[in-house]
């Protein structure tokens, strides 16, 4: 069997099914994947660890029509400051 990711199976959903309402939920702090999901059409997209949101209120708010995203990237610890905190560099 092939191994397709979240946003792979999220967009052929969503090419062949549009009308499927999807939430990404990952517990990997990557804020790359929030952009990707969004231009595919994901409707919400949450962080296991890190979302304000609990799950039940996103996975209500999105079927009466929201879309619910993290407004800044998680809060990852990393030693004594936050991943957010760290330039690319």
């Amino acid at each position: 069997a092939m191994d397709v990711s979240g946003i792979e199976a999220a967009q052929k959903i969503k090419k062949n099914y549009p009308h499927i309402k999807i939430i990404i939920i990952t517990s990997q702090p990557e804020y790359s994947y929030i952009a990707h999901a969004r231009q595919i059409g994901v409707e919400s997209f949450w962080y296991k660890e890190y979302d304000e949101h609990g799950l039940l209120d996103m996975m209500n708010r999105t079927m009466a029509g929201e879309s619910v995203y993290p407004s800044d990237p998680p809060k990852v610890p990393f030693g004594k400051v936050n991943r957010t905190d760290l330039t690319e560099r």
